[in-house]
This record gives structure tokens, sequence and C-alpha cells, in this order.
């Protein structure tokens, strides 16, 4: 019977298109849903002027993600890891690219890397259970959820996700009962 519910919560997230959207950096200003042509001309100068910095290249790929452009989010997050492997948000940034392009096993592989750099940061965990619930694997975004809430317990975004999940299931157990 629990995978029975699952698997109908499962088919109702992925008709809904349930999911916050996935949000990668929270210091980096995300009040404009796209950035001025003059946010990215200062990026570009700014990589010009330190052509050597990752947060250069990091800080314009998350102006393309905003732009949905992700192909160049791309280019500029691989420039950023070439410059910095171990700096973890360009991993989860490089993720939402590819959930952006909608090559989900690659995102999950993306916020995996993330999690080997720094076992504890709870938006890799988030980030899996957003794409987990796309794919609708419902265990698993579940799994997800709890471990970025107990690294985190400030996380609203996966208090949320995690609750809308289990509205679902609730609202699937009412109906056949």
């Amino acid at each position: 019977m629990k995978s029975y519910l699952l698997t109908i919560a499962a088919l109702s997230l992925v008709a809904t298109g349930f999911n916050i959207p996935v949000n990668a950096q929270d210091d980096f200003n995300h009040s404009q849903s796209k950035p001025p042509a003059s946010l990215l001309a200062n990026l570009a100068q700014n990589i010009e002027t330190v052509p050597n910095t990752a947060e250069a290249y990091n800080n314009r790929g998350i102006s393309y993600i905003n732009l949905g452009e992700p192909t160049k989010a791309l280019a500029d997050f691989d420039k950023a890891i070439e410059l910095n492997p171990n700096h973890v948000d360009i991993y989860i940034n490089r993720g939402i690219a590819y959930v952006q392009l909608r090559n989900l096993e690659q995102a999950l592989n993306e916020f995996s890397k993330a999690i080997e750099i720094d076992p504890n940061y709870y938006k890799a965990y988030y980030n899996i259970g957003n794409v987990y619930s796309e794919l609708g694997n419902i265990e698993k975004a579940l799994t997800n959820y709890h471990q970025a809430i107990k690294i985190n317990p400030q996380s609203g975004e996966a208090y949320n996700n995690r609750g809308n999940i289990y509205a679902i299931i609730k609202g699937i157990q009412e109906s056949i009962s």
C-alpha cells in the first residue's frame, strides 16, 4: 500500500510540476528575475580586470541562469571550476543550469560532487530532493529533504517541499479510504 501511495504521489507531483524554484546562492541578489544588461557588462568587465577569479565567472553564470541561458552559464561555471575546483556553490549552480536544460541526471551528478566536497552542504541535498521530485522518485526526494533539514533546520524550502509531498500523500490516502 505504501509503494502504491508513493507511486500515485509521484505521478501527482510530476503532473502538477510541483517544485519551489531552485535557489543557487542566497547571498547573490535574486531580487530581479532578469539581471539588467548593465550587470552583465559589469560582470564581463570584472572578468577582464581579474580573469583568474572563480567568483567572477560564477556570478556571471548565475546571471545567465536568471536570464534563462543555461548553456552560457555552463561555460562560466566550467571556467570557475577550472580556477577553483573545491568551490561547492559552483557545482550547485552548474547543477541548476543542467536542471534548466532538463538534463536531470547530470544535475544529480553536479549536486553529488558538491556533497563530495562538503558532506554537510544542505543545498546539495535540497536540490537532489528537487530533482528526484521531478523524476517522480518520492522516496529519494523525501530522504534528501530530510537530510537537508537535519543539516540545516532553518531550511524553509526543504520543509515546504517535504510538506507538499506529505500533503499529496495524505490527500491520496483520504481519497481512497
